[in-house]
């Protein structure tokens, strides 16, 4: 099994219906080591925007990569 710097995964609020609940699962899961694998930087994507940014880090925390646009 390998590991990964960093794991995308669609964020609440875009078009996906994922909830922010489920989406603060994935991306508690994502930093936590699993067996051998390190944990990896969660990156959430989708409904992503830069007025949105201060929301998300409260969600997800200051270790989480966004991708926006």
């Amino acid at each position: 099994i390998f590991g990964a710097d960093m794991s995308i995964f669609v964020s609440y609020g875009g078009r996906f219906t994922f909830t922010e609940e489920q989406c603060k699962r994935i991306s508690s899961y994502i930093k936590r080591p699993m067996g051998l694998m390190k944990a990896a930087c969660p990156a959430p994507g989708g409904g992503v925007t830069d007025t949105r940014l201060n929301e998300l880090v409260e969600l997800y925390g200051n270790d989480t990569m966004f991708l926006v646009g």
